[in-house]
């Protein structure tokens, strides 16, 4: 039986704070609602609170208005469910939109016995999403609820993906996923760190498959993505990601445009056919300035899609333990220095001024000496 802990309902200016939620939920897939939110009430904010040991949701928000989680932690939970899923309406409920959702500071670490499907989820007719500077272990996205298009006439748009740490510390072998998924409009992904993830990002459409039943092909459009970095580099000797070819940036099923620019893109598999971006070329890709570093592979990579002013280069991090104070921070003499394309992103991951120096850097972290 499901299990709701706190559920806000028909309230406004409703503040949550400092609550500590364990063990809700009685079964394991199915399980609680920690907290809930009713289209009704607005807004809601849920600030320095911790769920934990639980099946089911951290929070499910139901066509919710004017919502910020900040500063929560969201742990030690499975069940198959979302930590965060905000569901809009569809493009058949007129006027149901889940608008104005603030996510920052928090984390969310599914366990790995019996993981939650995502992190976090923003879908259905949702508008104007910032999430930022957040430490999730599973894949998150600004999506319809059904990829395939079947029912999921749902518009999501207007989002800022910033800051944020998407790392799952498990074994490769279990990381064939993308860090974050885009089926959405008018987006900016920047300053953010993947690890382990197959690919980093995926900017798709439905399936053309189900047309007529989903979103236009020329929705999901106006994607940017800058200053970030995708690491995923198996053991030596290993073949856990069983040399399949990777890449960081996913661009099909859409004919709206992608810009790539500022990006670090380090992969650990044999397989020269690997590249920075794979796209069906339906839609318009303008990639430039990216920095891809395969040491694994022997001779060239004809197919690296970095684009004008890309390189194929060690980027010379100081460290690469995401746990890290130095993670992915560029060291003196770094080949990614001053030299990335002059783009609308004017602070680093951690606040630090952009450019410093001749011209803005590669990452998410601007060299300062």
């Amino acid at each position: 039986v499901a299990t709701t802990g706190i559920r806000v309902d028909s309230s406004s200016h409703t503040l949550v704070e400092r609550v500590e939620l364990e063990g809700l939920g009685n079964s394991v897939s199915g399980g609680g609602i920690n907290l809930g939110i009713d289209a009704t009430a607005n807004p809601v904010f849920f600030v320095d609170c911790h769920e934990h040991t639980f099946a089911g949701y951290g929070l499910y928000g139901d066509k919710v208005s004017h919502f910020a989680m900040i500063g929560t932690t969201i742990d030690d939970f499975g069940g198959g469910e979302h930590g965060v899923r905000i569901q809009g309406g569809t493009g058949s409920s007129a006027g149901q939109l889940a608008i104005d959702s603030y996510f920052a500071e928090n984390t969310v670490l599914s366990n790995d016995t019996n993981g939650a499907v995502e992190g976090f989820t923003f879908r259905g007719d949702d508008q104007n999403i910032v999430c930022v500077n957040n430490h999730v272990n599973r894949v998150c996205d600004f999506a319809p609820q059904n990829a395939s298009g079947s029912g999921s006439n749902e518009h999501v748009s207007n989002a800022l993906l910033e800051g944020n740490l998407l790392y799952d510390p498990r074994p490769p072998s279990y990381a064939y996923e993308t860090g974050f998924i885009v089926t959405a409009q008018h987006v900016v992904v920047r300053n953010n760190i993947f690890v382990n993830s197959l690919n980093a990002i995926a900017v798709q459409g439905q399936d053309p498959s189900n047309a007529g039943t989903g979103i236009a092909a020329d929705w999901v459009d106006q994607v940017s993505i800058y200053n970030n970095i995708h690491y995923v580099l198996p053991p030596t000797g290993g073949d856990i990601y069983k040399n399949n070819n990777m890449n960081s940036v996913v661009h099909v099923n859409t004919t709206g445009s992608l810009i790539a620019q500022n990006n670090i893109f380090v992969e650990g598999v044999p397989s020269a056919q690997s590249s920075f971006l794979v796209s069906d070329h339906k839609g318009t890709d303008t990639v430039d300035h990216n920095l891809m570093f395969a040491p694994k592979v022997s001779g060239t990579l004809p197919a690296a899609a970095i684009g004008a002013g890309g390189l194929i280069v060690d980027p010379l991090f100081v460290a690469t333990d995401p746990t890290g104070a130095n993670a992915f921070h560029l060291s003196p003499g770094s080949p990614a220095i001053d030299v990335g394309a002059m783009v609308p992103v004017y602070q680093d991951l951690v606040g630090a001024a952009r450019p410093v120096g001749s011209g803005w850097d590669l990452g998410p972290f601007e060299y300062t000496p």
